[in-house]
């Protein structure tokens, strides 16, 4: 490989890892804005949500909704569980970078000085994925054909992404 190669695959793969990087990682909310929560709505009945900041993707918060329904099945005692409704979308959000400028000078020839401050700056969109399942839990795998085996949903979300 030639040492060009070798700096843009250095490079790319730093790029790609940083990014990485800024994406809101598997991991409950506890009271901020990004990662996983829940709400039980019965015994075997929960609503499951994760919110992902602007460098996550949508994939990815679909995925570790689902990881937590999976998760917290076994944490509850059930084997296996039914998806009774899933909804992923994405919020849009105008963000501004706002830049002070500041003039100062004599009003009125007073000697006072007089400030104006003016906001100019940048705007962009960023868009932020959020993932809702509600599930009911199950005992053992049931008749129904949409069951799932959650230790399963479990180790395969786990394994896509690297998690331990």
């Amino acid at each position: 490989m030639s040492r060009r190669a070798l700096v843009a695959t250095l490079v790319s793969t730093l790029v790609a890892l940083s990014l990485a990087a800024c994406a809101t990682p598997y991991q409950p909310k506890d009271g901020g804005r990004f990662g996983y929560s829940e709400t039980l709505l019965a015994p075997d009945l929960v609503e499951v949500y994760f919110d992902g900041n602007s460098d996550t993707p949508g994939e990815h918060a679909s995925d570790y909704a689902l990881l937590r329904c999976a998760e917290y099945t076994i944490a509850n005692g059930y084997s296996h569980f039914v998806l009774l409704e899933r909804i992923a979308d994405v919020e849009a959000s105008l963000v501004s970078t706002p830049v002070p400028v500041s003039t100062v000078g004599a009003a009125y020839g007073t000697g006072y000085p007089h400030h104006t401050v003016a906001t100019v700056g940048t705007y962009r969109t960023d868009y932020s994925p959020h993932a809702y399942a509600r599930i009911r839990m199950l005992e053992g795998a049931g008749q129904l054909a949409e069951t799932l085996d959650a230790a399963f949903v479990a180790q395969s979300i786990r394994m896509k992404y690297g998690l331990p």
